[in-house]
């Protein structure tokens, strides 16, 4: 009976002190990044080129991203949308 009276409290502390170590989280050895994230993203209209996925949406645009975040994207879309009349270049775009 004092053997089992020992092991579960002896449980417990164990158990406690797992709990107040705190979570350990494995990262990589990169410097954490402070602050807001900035990217850069260039993108280009390939509606024209018919790409649809299988549900049947059109890719319409295409972009690459660059800086703290990198990637890729796509919009896609059910339909084709309406194509403006009229050709734009160097344009820029600011928040």
């Amino acid at each position: 009976m004092k053997l089992k009276s020992f092991v579960v409290p002896m449980h417990l502390l164990i158990l406690l002190l797992i709990m107040l170590s705190g979570p350990t989280a494995f990262a990589d050895s990169e410097a954490v990044i402070r602050g807001p994230l900035t990217c850069q993203i260039e993108y280009w209209s390939v509606g024209h080129l018919g790409e649809r996925d299988d549900d049947g949406w059109l890719l319409a645009w295409k972009g690459n991203v660059s800086g703290d975040l990198r990637g890729e994207l796509g919009y896609w879309f059910p339909e084709s949308p309406p194509v403006p009349e009229g050709a734009y270049s160097d344009g820029t775009a600011s928040l």
